[in-house]
């Protein structure tokens, strides 16, 4: 029987602590699965940070799950970069273990978030991890999207690949019809839920950009008055062990909202000082790159930095 501990928690949790304890806990014959492990952990005392979760992914039932653990270096620069916005509510539409949601939340300071998950033993392990306030519905996303409001961001990385289906959303010009793997049009459907001034960012495959579907979720995107304005791709192996598979860092924003990027002009000779101008135009009339800050116009190279809210 694990005793409860009333010393404070460890400032760093130790990897072969939670190993250990997970052994004692579970023993030979019975895998211990990590929402007991963290609950198992915070009794003892023990701080478990999302590393430490990363690091247990071949121990634990995580692997037989498919569960992702969204790296540390991702959550940090989404992090980072939502800080500035002093967002105060977040969605994620398909929230796993919440590795994504509740570390993202955490670094760029989101005061509530809601996460959607049909799969009771994740939302458990989510609930474990979470020091922010968040609602936790487990149902499918499609199933509660439409009894929910607006967001300062939506963030998510949906599952890849999935049947093919087939949806009717509501656009300013009336009903039209999505079709696409079932994740990216749920990523769709709570894109649609930002506010004015929010964003949605989503960890996609490469098959996002060349989905041969006839009314994809792209060609939807500006049907519903959203479009892309930014995209980071990530080398294949950024999400490894899970998936080698290359992948994407999405942005996307209210078609009107105008996004700023510091554009330098080159000039000859080369040694020559740069001249430098900030262009802040609407998120659809920019032509991008698959690589952020990279615009597709002569001689010029590109930072993006969200317009003033």
């Amino acid at each position: 029987m694990i005793q409860n501990s009333t010393s404070k928690p460890s400032e760093v949790g130790s990897r072969a602590d939670l190993i250990h304890l997970a052994g004692e806990i579970g023993g030979r014959d019975k895998w211990v699965t990590p929402d007991e492990l963290v609950a198992a952990a915070k009794a003892r005392g023990l701080k478990v940070t999302w590393p430490d979760i990363y690091g247990l992914y071949n121990r634990s039932h995580l692997r037989a799950s498919g569960s992702f653990v969204i790296p540390t270096f991702l959550t940090e620069f989404i992090g980072a970069y939502i800080k500035e916005w002093n967002a105060h509510s977040m969605l994620d539409p398909w929230v796993g273990i919440g590795s994504l949601l509740l570390p993202v939340m955490e670094s760029g300071n989101v005061s509530k978030g809601v996460g959607i998950g049909s799969n009771t033993r994740e939302i458990q392990l989510a609930q474990a991890m979470s020091t922010r306030p968040v609602e936790w519905l487990t149902e499918e996303p499609e199933t509660v999207l439409d009894k929910l409001g607006t967001f300062d961001v939506v963030v998510s990385s949906p599952a890849w690949g999935g049947r093919t289906t087939a949806v009717k959303i509501e656009a300013p010009s009336g009903p039209i019809e999505v079709r696409d793997s079932k994740p990216i049009v749920t990523a769709l459907m709570a894109a649609t839920h930002i506010s004015d001034s929010g964003e949605a960012i989503f960890i996609l495959p490469n098959s996002f950009f060349f989905s041969t579907q006839a009314s994809s979720v792209r060609d939807a995107l500006p049907k519903l008055g959203l479009s892309i304005h930014a995209i980071i791709t990530l080398p294949a192996g950024s999400l490894s062990p899970f998936t080698t598979i290359e992948s994407h860092l999405v942005f996307e924003a209210q078609s009107n909202r105008s996004f700023c990027r510091t554009v330098e002009s080159r000039t000859e000779p080369q040694d020559a000082p740069r001249e430098s101008q900030e262009l802040c135009v609407p998120s659809a009339h920019w032509n991008f790159s698959r690589s952020i800050g990279v615009v597709r116009s002569a001689d010029q190279t590109a930072q993006l930095r969200p317009a003033s809210r």
